[in-house]
């Protein structure tokens, strides 16, 4: 995957359900979300929420809208 594209709209993201900034998320949430090591996430500003990146698009949909089964999407549980 080539992030360069999403590099540069990234600062424009935002979580559809908190409104917060989004960034990459670190290998220590995508391992508590179970995204395989080389897997891409985005993560909200407090690290609460992720978002997946399946061919090179983050999957943005709000919680209300995207289904846990499917497990695109996942939010994370807090220590």
């Amino acid at each position: 995957m080539n992030p360069d594209w999403l590099n540069s709209v990234l600062p424009l993201l935002r979580c559809p359900d908190t409104h917060q900034g989004l960034r990459w998320a670190t290998a220590e949430e995508r391992a508590r979300l179970g995204t395989p090591v080389p897997g891409a996430a985005l993560a909200t500003e407090d690290g609460t929420r992720l978002f997946l990146i399946d061919d090179g698009i983050p999957n943005l949909l709000p919680q209300s809208l995207d289904s846990p089964a499917i497990g695109s999407r996942q939010d994370v549980a807090t220590d």
